[in-house]
């Protein structure tokens, strides 16, 4: 006689072995043959710079695009969706964008914002570490770009692929700046490879001397750029620390040392080291004083300024 507690463990094996035998499938409903534009409402850049937005739209194919009130400097490709140019002024637009098939059409307002604030919506795409970490290759990062476009997810708002830790080469070109190594070869290709699709790339980089995979860093040990060791976090840390100290009197006013880069500097070794070298006096006339004052350390306390 089959007892009801004996049944329970039974139907439970039963089942899984039901889920595991079924093909796997994807439940989310495609997308209707009608158009359909996708993705974020809002969308920001800098003055001056590359501007690249492709229109997420779903729908049957072909789709056509419109963009009625684009801010001078921008342009749109009709055929595949996607807004290129610069845009020297500052200020908000808004733009209506439609997309259309034989079936009907679909139109969406989005705002283009030019100015300082440019990450307005989170970013969506793709990283190559968890995927391959030390094993990304520039073969690798295009072959997963095209399937971004490909599989559609480009068409609901995808944007980024990422290039992460290990493309590091050596130092060189007119800014004396880290090149690709031997398994990125051409990493202007690769990005002109990416454009193309309508997507953007991305790039890791550490202040560090070394990047945390042992490959070269932001930072360096001498003009050329080079570096003899790897160094461990804390010791990457106190080196930096040291360089500010050194070289940046003036940082709230110099190239990218601006307050908040240097805020986030400051942050990233005090969490690295947490150790009391860190509470350094700074004279009253150092402007990072003043800032330091606004900003608590970790463990709450203000830092010290000297007498």
């Amino acid at each position: 006689m089959i007892k009801l507690w004996m049944m329970v463990p039974l139907c439970v094996l039963v089942c899984c072995l039901t889920s595991s035998a079924r093909a796997a499938e994807i439940l989310t409903p495609k997308p209707p043959q009608t158009p359909r534009i996708n993705g974020p409402r809002v969308y920001g850049e800098r003055p001056g710079r590359p501007f690249l937005f492709t229109i997420p739209a779903t729908g049957a194919e072909p789709i056509t695009y419109l963009a009625e009130g684009l801010p001078e400097g921008l342009v749109l490709d009709a055929r595949l969706g996607r807004i290129t140019g610069t845009v020297a002024k500052e200020g908000e637009y808004r733009a209506k964008l439609t997309a259309g098939n034989a079936l009907g059409k679909d139109s969406k307002i989005l705002a283009i914002k030019i100015g300082d604030q440019i990450c307005l919506t989170p970013p969506m795409g793709w990283n190559s570490w968890n995927c391959f970490a030390g094993a990304v290759t520039q073969e690798k990062v295009r072959a997963q770009a095209e399937a971004m476009a490909k599989s559609g997810l480009v068409k609901h708002g995808w944007t980024y692929i990422n290039i992460d830790d290990t493309w590091q080469g050596a130092r060189g070109g007119k800014y004396n700046a880290l090149q690709g190594n031997d398994k990125f070869p051409d990493m202007k290709k690769l990005c002109d490879e990416i454009h193309a699709l309508g997507l953007k790339a991305g790039i890791y980089s550490t202040p560090w001397v070394t990047s945390y995979a042992g490959y070269a860093g932001g930072s360096a040990e001498n003009p050329e750029g080079t570096w003899t060791k790897h160094q461990g976090a804390k010791e990457q840390a106190r080196t930096h620390w040291a360089r500010m100290n050194k070289n940046l009197p003036d940082f709230p006013h110099s190239g990218d040392n601006t307050p908040w880069v240097a805020k986030k500097r400051l942050q990233i070794i005090q969490l690295t080291l947490d150790t009391p070298m860190l509470k350094e006096k700074f004279d009253p006339k150092d402007p990072r004083a003043a800032l330091l004052e606004q900003w608590p350390t970790s463990d709450g306390k203000p830092w010290v300024k000297a007498e």
